[in-house]
């Protein structure tokens, strides 16, 4: 029984190596699969990059034109006053 113990280990190191020989990356040559990974996880952080600074753009745009709206409003709605007044001084004559 004792001896199963110790051996229990020792097949589990056994397994394990026998995966890393099937997966190719205990090679003598350069293991291709890790660099492949790391090369695609740089792309797509960059493409999430580009896509953010993008949607930066698209805000910091957006909020420009609502200033402009906001004072053009701002500007029509004294006119619209003004107007106003001027026809109720018209008006009363």
């Amino acid at each position: 029984m004792r001896s199963r113990k110790l051996f229990a280990p020792f097949g589990l190191v056994l397994a394990a190596s026998a995966i890393v020989l099937a997966s190719g990356c205990a090679q003598v040559k350069p293991c291709m699969i890790i660099p492949a990974q790391i090369e695609l996880a740089e792309s797509k952080r960059d493409q999430a990059k580009r896509a953010y600074e993008d949607k930066l753009e698209d805000v910091s745009r957006s909020k420009n034109n609502l200033e402009v709206s906001l004072g053009r409003l701002e500007r029509l709605v004294e006119e619209k006053n003004e107007l106003e007044s001027i026809l109720g001084e018209g008006g009363d004559q």
